[in-house]
């Protein structure tokens, strides 16, 4: 493209600007010549530069309407951005690209950044602009450490420039742009320190923090990070005092990016976000800066809406003030777009509005909405116009007043008006939304076949907007979340209409699916259907799948030879009991008073059974089951299922099941597992029974192949020596690494690594932990990871604290982050004999199934065995060494041998297991001795020391049907 088209792309873009409202398509019709593809990515640039300048956002959604019309007309996607190829970098290439970058930066430094000199030159040579650009502006760093102080700020200036204009460029591919904008940041930041140069550093990080916003490639979710955290350094030097107009803008573009935040707590993030822009208005006043306090009050407005502290009546009342005040300067005469834009979300605050008259607020809401539809035409703003009638839909369908059938009607024209324009092309989220609320409607007034195409077209939409995300799985996850409330929704329409076996599909489809498709990289995936999951079954055996809705929870009850499912459906009370029980007593009490939660467990557990109306369930369950597979969801996974009372006999469920009580994340990863047992290696250990030497006089022993165990890292765990030392004698060949061996530098040599990740059986007797708040930093302790807590406040990133007097250095630790880079193709079983290890994260709907035992089902292993709760060393180690002896016996069945452990365990007396461990010839008599006088510490010789739940239910088992 050469400088005089570019000119009079931007001569039509001011002439669309400055026209009055309705002769935009006159202006176009006479200007024909002009609208092509470069033209209309202008116009997306200019859209996206006006959209973070303070007072253009009328500008902004007037091009955003243009754009909108002309990729309708020359059929391109908005949303597109195909990234430019990198050219390999060969000499020949390496000098033309050097050619390229002189001549661009002394065209910046001759015109002082000047895009009317810089932009026609970039025009010329987009080709150049892509990742061997970055590349070569890399290599070219090392100039500047040689030139001399005065040389070197001058070259700083103009890359600083250069990465100003290449940021704002509007043609070329806008992904490579940004990468190299933040590459020329990042050098000019080595010149202009914050201590050499602080106001210099601080506009240079607020560059940075808007680039790393707007970036495409990389993980969204880190990209914000990387944005606030320079906002942040940008506010070390914008005080208030020195730079009060920076500092507020600073500040307002901070609250954006709390607001946006994918990572942390999404409470924690609004509560950011709202002290961010409040302190933004205490410089952005009325008098002194009105267009800026309006635009603030509005975002301040938003936020407040989306609020979850504090009480959410409180919230919309100051989210309803904020906006009203803002449209004390946002007139319809002065700023008409933005008077509609707050419209628009005053009619949202109205809409959702707790306090006042219900049915006042609705037709507030949708007088307000039709205010904003005066300015929001179709014509001049379609996108806007299609969000306010979304919204207006959703007023309808609520509405109290006016005829009820004339409500729906008008709810229903209201939302197809607005697919016309979300259509699954360019706007697939908002189509999906827009589908879903249909949906609802449809739903909610019981025209469930309406419903269930409607549904079912949106779930379309939203498996295309996943195959599209790349930017990693945080944002997966976050979609999952999302979207979580229209497979719910679906699931209850399957049901309305008697499609039982497709309601189990869709709750399929809604679980662990980021470790599905993890998985899915080394196994061809497809959604299970449900006569796939019937074949994972025998005759014996049934799967009790539990899903929460809304307003209930249900059990699902699948058999091999029943064609649908059996439903037991709860009431709404039993589910807001669970949540209370859950959230209040059960996980609050674990986390304040761990010896309270261990001695009043039984009687949580009883109190469980009543509210989950266990024995109603099993009722449902044939007579003739013999083994139960629990497939929990959402928090449900805490729970200790298998250690439910029931009313009779003072038995468990696991009591009630001889052939044992296992779970799984869900039936498709069930599948999984199942499938991994045709590796014949996997295969051959089932069956395998090898004699030992037939010099034991004890007479001849199963000896299964292939341990590798980690033993006793940081040599505070006495009974876990004994423990692994017993249970290697089972094994030929081993490698354990014992205590300060057990290192990760040890276990990233190559030789360990390899017989690491061979191995069949891995045993690990350590210490774990969960990591609520970061679940990758959930980790399985390694030698020389114990550090001093002191450390915390110098690098919060790799240290984590455990307890008050102990934090773990994450680098010395097998992370979640780590287990899940790791490959185990011929895995039989994990065992995780620590703490935590099977506990997951449960604040996300999306039933993600983020843990430290995932991790190992990512990485092939087909049993796991993983505990629930902290556990203590003793006990641990007499249940691990009874569970090696009973695999040894029968080691095709993982969850009997654990249950039968389990059973043993509970009902065995302090003499019983005492006779016992006097036959264990493969204990040395000193570790014998140390572990009888433990338990001779604990009760009297006829007590059972290990009755209560806290010490024999902590482990379960997920593992397939054999």
């Amino acid at each position: 493209m050469d400088e005089q088209r570019l000119q009079a792309y931007y001569q039509l873009i001011q002439q669309l600007l400055s026209c009055p409202h309705g002769q935009e398509a006159a202006i176009l019709q006479a200007n024909r010549e002009l609208l092509d593809v470069d033209f209309l990515e202008l116009l997306k640039v200019g859209v996206e530069q006006m959209s973070t300048q303070e007072g253009q956002e009328n500008r902004a959604n007037r091009l955003l309407a243009l754009a909108s019309q002309l990729s309708e007309e020359l059929d391109i996607a908005l949303n597109g951005n195909t990234p430019e190829p990198e050219t390999p970098l060969n000499q020949a290439n390496f000098d033309t690209y050097l050619q390229f970058l002189l001549e661009v930066l002394q065209a910046t430094a001759e015109s002082r950044g000047n895009p009317q000199v810089v932009y026609p030159l970039l025009a010329a040579n987009r080709d150049k602009l892509n990742l061997t650009f970055v590349k070569l502006l890399q290599l070219r760093t090392g100039l500047l450490e040689e030139a001399e102080p005065d040389a070197k700020q001058f070259f700083a200036v103009v890359i600083g420039e250069f990465s100003n204009l290449i940021q704002q460029f509007p043609l070329g591919n806008k992904a490579d742009n940004v990468e190299i904008a933040i590459t020329g940041y990042e050098i000019v930041s080595t010149v202009f320190t914050r201590d050499t140069s602080p106001e210099q550093w601080g506009n240079l990080q607020n560059n940075l923090g808007i680039a790393y916003r707007n970036r495409i490639r990389g993980d969204k979710a880190e990209n914000l990070e990387n944005a606030i955290a320079a906002y942040q350094q940008a506010l070390e030097v914008y005080t208030r005092t020195d730079f009060p107009v920076q500092w507020a803008m600073t500040q307002n573009n901070l609250g954006t990016a709390y607001s946006d935040r994918i990572r942390g707590d999404k409470a924690d993030n609004l509560e950011n976000a709202i002290a961010a822009y409040q302190q933004a208005l205490e410089v952005y006043t009325r008098t002194d800066f009105p267009v800026q306090w309006a635009m603030t009050q509005n975002n301040l407005g938003t936020a407040y809406s989306d609020r979850i502290r504090g009480d959410k009546a409180d919230n919309l009342e100051n989210a309803i003030a904020a906006y009203q005040q803002a449209l004390e300067v946002y007139t319809r005469t002065d700023f008409p777009v933005d008077w509609a834009t707050t419209q628009n979300n005053l009619g949202n605050a109205y809409r959702d509005r707790i306090r006042g008259d219900k049915a006042d607020n609705l037709e507030n809401a949708i007088a307000a909405y039709q205010q904003a539809l005066e300015v929001y035409t179709r014509t001049d703003f379609p996108v806007d116009w299609a969000m306010t009638q979304n919204n207006l839909g959703n007023a309808y369908r609520d509405r109290i007043r006016g005829d009820k059938a004339d409500n729906l009607e008008n709810a229903i024209a209201a939302y197809q008006q607005a697919l016309e324009v979300y259509t699954r092309t360019d706007f697939p989220v908002e189509n999906a939304q827009t589908l879903f609320n249909l949906g609802i409607l449809y739903q909610d007034s019981q025209q469930f076949d309406l419903a269930y195409d409607t549904f079912k077209s949106a779930l379309v939409t939203v498996e295309d907007i996943r195959g599209e995300i790349i930017s990693g799985e945080e944002s997966k996850r976050k979609q999952a979340e999302e979207w979580n409330k229209l497979f719910v929704s679906m699931v209850e329409v399957c049901l309305a209409l008697g499609k039982e076996r497709e309601a189990i599909s869709y709750i399929e489809r809604s679980k662990t699916r980021n470790l599905v498709e993890l998985i899915a990289e080394k196994v061809d995936f497809t959604p299970i259907e449900y006569s796939e999951i019937q074949n994972l079954l025998d005759e014996k055996t049934a799967i009790i799948q539990f899903y929460i809705f809304n307003d209930c929870f249900r059990a699902f009850i699948i058999t091999k030879n029943n064609d649908k499912p059996i439903i037991w459906k709860s009431t709404e009370e039993d589910l807001d009991q669970l949540i209370d029980w859950v959230y209040d007593e059960y996980i609050t009490l674990y986390y304040s008073d761990r010896n309270k939660w261990r001695n009043n467990l039984n009687d949580q557990l009883t109190k469980l059974a009543e509210i989950f109306h266990i024995n109603e369930i099993i009722a449902q369950v044939p007579k003739d089951i013999q083994k139960i597979i629990i497939i929990p969801h959402r928090y449900l996974h805490l729970l200790p299922f298998h250690a439910i009372p029931l009313s009779t006999n003072s038995e468990y469920l696991f009591d009630k099941y001889p052939g044992g009580v296992s779970y799984a994340p869900s039936c498709q990863l069930l599948n999984i597992a199942k499938e991994r047992l045709s590796n014949p290696i996997l295969q051959r250990e089932r069956t395998r029974l090898e004699p030992l030497s037939n010099s034991l006089l004890e007479g001849e022993r199963t000896r299964l192949s292939n341990l590798f165990a980690i033993q006793d890292p940081n040599n505070n765990l006495p009974f876990t020596n004994t423990e692994v030392e017993t249970i290697a004698a089972n094994f030929y060949p081993q490698q354990i690494l014992k205590n300060n061996e057990a290192s990760k530098a040890n276990l990233q040599e190559t030789t360990t690594f390899n017989n690491f990740t061979n191995s069949q059986w891995l045993h690990f007797s350590c210490h774990g932990s969960f990591d609520l708040e970061s679940p990758l930093k959930s980790a399985l302790q390694l030698a020389e990871s114990e550090v001093n807590p002191s450390l915390l406040t110098t690098y919060s990133s790799r240290y984590v604290r455990i307890n008050e007097e102990t934090a773990i250095d994450l680098s010395k630790c097998l992370t979640l982050a780590d287990i899940l880079e790791l490959n185990l193709p011929q895995c039989y079983l994990v065992c995780l004999s620590a703490c935590e290890t099977g506990v997951i994260d449960v604040r996300n709907n999306s039933d993600e199934f983020i843990g430290l035992s995932s991790g190992f089902m990512k990485a092939g292993a087909v049993n796991i065995v993983s505990s629930l709760w902290t556990v203590s060393d003793v006990h641990t180690a007499i249940l691990m060494i009874k569970l090696y002896e009973n695999i040894a016996n029968k080691p095709q069945d993982i969850t009997l041998a654990l249950n039968t452990v389990q059973e043993w365990l509970r009902k065995a007396t302090q003499v019983e297991i005492i006779d016992w461990l006097k036959q264990k010839t493969e204990i040395k008599e000193e570790q014998k001795e140390n572990i009888i006088n433990s338990l001779s510490k604990q009760c009297r010789p006829e007590h059972q020391p290990f009755n209560q739940p806290y010490f024999w239910a902590a482990f379960c088992a997920v593992s397939p049907v054999m």
